[in-house]
């Protein structure tokens, strides 16, 4: 709104011939969102979010895993008992970690002054080392905490989460109801269906957890700001088999 108002770089809004009301370089740059990585779990039954709760949002708690020498840039652990509100996501929870304040940056670039047209956006995330160690750390932390007897006690298989899918069984419409009730039968009833639908995306913790190269690969592979990952179109799903 502001590069399109006229606050921003003057060279640049004068080629996209916009008035330029005061010449800010800044504006569009180091934009700052949080790379983020998660893994799933299939909950047995026992431990899947009461059904009271069936209405009710993800239930989120967090913690702030914080260094001494980066007391500033912390990573947060994210923990959701109940991933969405249909019957899959009662039985469903994930453990997340994120770079709190990252140090990679991005930019907004306009790419025409018409408003129907949209800007370019680049997050740049993970363009700092830093970050992306930090997040292979904070991987191998969450894989440390799903691989404990106590947590092993409360689910069965890990996995990493189809967005895709995600993001069309959480639209509120009754065929989404319809999907996620039959999906979560069909896996509550049969452990090799549930298993064969998980296919390669099912997670060895304590493998993971020991291979920095595993730890870096899925980083790289999966990270993306949680905003991006909302808004992308639900159309692109796959088809349900791809859980």
């Amino acid at each position: 709104m502001l590069l399109r108002s006229g606050v921003g770089d003057a060279r640049a809004l004068r080629e996209l011939q916009i008035p330029v009301v005061a010449d800010r370089p800044g504006v569009g740059q180091r934009l700052l969102n949080h790379p983020l990585v998660t893994l799933a779990v299939y909950l047995r039954k026992v431990c899947n979010a009461a059904s009271y709760a069936a209405r009710l949002g993800p239930e989120l708690s967090a913690i702030l895993v914080r260094r001494a020498k980066l007391s500033s840039r912390d990573m947060i652990l994210f923990i959701v008992n109940k991933t969405s509100w249909h019957a899959l996501g009662r039985r469903v929870a994930s453990l997340g970690v994120g770079v709190n304040k990252a140090f990679s940056t991005g930019t907004v670039r306009l790419l025409s002054a018409d408003p129907n047209i949209e800007p370019e956006v680049k997050f740049n995330l993970l363009d700092d080392e830093r970050d992306l160690v930090r997040l292979i750390d904070g991987l191998r932390l969450a894989c440390s905490v799903l691989g404990s007897d106590v947590v092993a006690r409360t689910r069965h298989e890990v996995f990493q989460p189809d967005g895709r899918l995600v993001r069309r069984l959480n639209w509120p419409r009754l065929r989404s109801r319809f999907e996620s009730s039959m999906l979560a039968s069909l896996s509550g009833i049969s452990t090799s269906l549930r298993q064969r639908a998980l296919r390669s995306r099912i997670v060895d913790p304590a493998a993971l957890e020991a291979d920095r190269e595993a730890l870096r690969r899925v980083v790289l592979e999966t990270a993306a700001p949680p905003v991006m990952r909302q808004a992308r179109a639900a159309s692109a799903a796959p088809t349900i088999p791809g859980l």
